[in-house]
């Protein structure tokens, strides 16, 4: 049995608001999927309805085949964190695994060694009270792994963390997609998958807005795009703005990019501008800006940029 998550056609109304409008997509075993968008879009509607939490309006959720209302013994084969919160401030971390271990029929040697993996060994009889928000996340993740599942459900699990905690966070999920895990992590942040995930799903106001390999969407997000280095940023990004065509935009405090103009016609126009310039390149998009190019008309609340006479809106 191949172990994935498969959505189809999954729509969620709630009265005349659309959550979510007709999405498909599959997160296929031994990869890190990305799952983002903007606050609202819909992320943690689809996580719920996957999880059996919600029901769709029409569409399904499937995992492994199935829907999660019909896998027998659920934790091992799907694990999830969708609110580290979630646990009574007055019980040992230990004794909430070990109680939800019981409570599902899962072997209780598993709360040490998932305690270990998330390295709260250490405070494993400490009150959950007592936890940080990202020790309660790291919590979360030991109970998500207590089964040993081949399916993970991650809401944003990287709230509250350090950047330790972060560094720490992007091996594990890199790690346990090695053992041929599938698993979907969702985040608002492109920032936080950067390395990690190497599929990436865009989902906007209840539609999937892309749903691609990291590097197709890099590749696409840096097409058409010049990098200026230069001394004169804001005079080099005057002129740019008056004659190119899409969006330019500063990039640091001696970088500018243009969308819209070959390297050569960039060239001609700061020479003919008279601005000084180190260099004229081909730029290399992060993931954050590709996330930022497909979801600019997905955002309720935005603020102004830069941009060119005609430049896209």
């Amino acid at each position: 049995m191949e172990h994935h998550i498969d959505v189809r056609d999954l729509r969620k109304s709630y009265g005349a608001a659309v959550a979510l409008d007709g999405i498909s997509f599959r997160v296929a075993p031994g990869h890190v999927t990305g799952f983002v968008g903007p606050n609202g879009a819909g992320k943690t509607t689809t996580m719920r309805i996957i999880l059996g939490l919600a029901a769709p309006t029409s569409g399904t959720a499937t995992v492994a085949g199935c829907t999660y209302r019909e896998v027998p013994s659920p934790l091992r084969l799907v694990g999830s964190l969708l609110d580290a919160g979630a646990v009574h401030p007055a019980r040992r971390a230990d004794h909430h695994l070990l109680w939800l271990a019981q409570a599902t029929g899962l072997s209780r040697a598993r709360v040490p060694q998932v305690l270990e993996v998330v390295g709260l060994g250490g405070v494993a009889k400490k009150r959950v009270g007592t936890f940080s928000l990202g020790m309660r996340q790291r919590l979360g993740i030991a109970a998500a792994l207590l089964g040993d599942p081949p399916i993970l459900v991650l809401d944003e699990p990287t709230n509250g963390l350090d950047p330790e905690g972060i560094w720490w966070m992007r091996g594990l999920l890199r790690d346990l997609a090695s053992e041929g895990r599938a698993i979907l992590v969702s985040s608002h942040l492109m920032a936080e998958l950067e390395g990690v995930a190497s599929h990436i799903l865009v989902l906007g106001r209840g539609r999937i807005l892309a749903d691609s390999t990291t590097e197709e969407l890099l590749r696409h997000a840096s097409a058409g795009r010049v990098l200026v280095l230069t001394d004169h940023a804001p005079a080099a990004l005057s002129a740019l703005a008056a004659a190119a065509p899409g969006r330019v935009e500063p990039a640091g405090p001696d970088r500018v990019t243009v969308a819209g103009l070959t390297s050569a016609q960039v060239l001609r126009v700061l020479e003919e501008a008279h601005v000084p310039l180190h260099e004229v390149r081909a730029y290399q998009a992060t993931l954050e800006e590709a996330y930022r190019d497909l979801t600019v008309g997905s955002v309720d609340h935005a603020g102004a940029g830069h941009r060119g006479e005609g430049a896209r809106p």
